[in-house]
């Protein structure tokens, strides 16, 4: 099995729920955006202290955040893959509710800001005004032992990069879940 094109198949799922939920956001919404990030207060758990939500409308009296909860998740037969010294076991998954267990005493910071960096693009260096989705990662909570990641609309590339980031940083087994359950 080719796990880029594993994951490629779970993204494309979730990103085609992803725009009808934006299409229909913005129809219930005189103005309003898709995939905004936000600062989050200081005491945040999220990486970095920041936040993308998949919608934001303005109600004419304020802000009202929409965040999409799919309905339709991809099921699939476990999946177990070699990667490196390593092995990848992904018994469930939905793009954007992603929980990685590992066995690393520490992820490092480093590899993480790295990645977090390139993925949540804090800057918006490679965001295109008016081009579909922004390819962006959405959030990061970093626990021991467990890393949850909603992938938003992030291209199979960012959740490779990080299994293969845990992987060089040691870890001989990832377990790929997620939160919701079934």
């Amino acid at each position: 099995m080719d796990l880029g094109s594993f994951l490629g198949q779970v993204r494309a799922h979730y990103v085609a729920q992803f725009a009808a939920f934006v299409a229909e956001q913005q129809q219930g919404f005189a103005r309003g955006a898709a995939e905004v990030k936000l600062q989050m207060q200081p005491e945040s758990a999220l990486f970095g202290k920041l936040y993308c939500v998949d919608f934001i409308g303005d109600t004419g009296a304020g802000h009202s955040v929409q965040e999409l909860v799919p309905e339709d998740v991809l099921e699939f037969d476990r999946v177990s893959v070699p990667l490196g010294l390593s092995y990848v076991s992904i018994e469930s998954m939905s793009w954007d509710d992603v929980v990685i267990n590992h066995d690393l005493e520490i992820v490092p910071e480093d590899a993480l800001g790295d990645w977090f960096a390139q993925w949540f693009d804090p800057e918006d260096a490679r965001h295109v005004l008016g081009v579909g989705v922004s390819e962006v990662v959405h959030s990061l909570l970093v626990e021991p032992g467990t890393l949850s990641i909603d992938l938003g609309t992030a291209p199979p590339e960012a959740m490779l990069a990080m299994l293969e980031m845990l992987v060089a940083a040691g870890a001989r087994t990832l377990r790929v879940t997620g939160s919701r359950g079934d």
